[in-house]
């Protein structure tokens, strides 16, 4: 536990430093969203089958990527594909500089 403090002070002193410095930290986090939600529970007369209405089956994955710079958000994108490493840097230059060249 100790070393993970040490490791965290380290880590903001850096961060400040880059702050003095007048640099700007972009915070940036990538998520992946499932479709499908199964139903573990529903209702419907004891012996009779609970029928839905929503597709909860649904395949596939939502993928977001965002950042944020200075605690507001810059800008976000969603992806209906796996973040590879060509779509990551597809959006850091045609999403994420462009952007933040309008705070510059």
């Amino acid at each position: 536990m100790l070393v993970a403090h040490e490791e965290r002070r380290i880590f903001q002193q850096k961060i400040e430093g880059y702050e003095r410095e007048g640099r700007v930290i972009v915070y940036l986090d990538e998520s992946g969203f499932a479709h499908d939600m199964p139903r573990t529970h529903g209702y419907a007369p004891v012996g009779e089958r609970a029928h839905g209405v929503k597709d909860w089956h649904a395949r596939g994955r939502a993928h977001a990527i965002g950042a944020l710079i200075r605690k507001a958000l810059l800008t976000v994108s969603l992806f209906m594909a796996h973040i590879t490493a060509d779509i990551f840097h597809a959006w850091v230059t045609q999403d994420l500089l462009p952007n933040s060249r309008l705070l510059a």
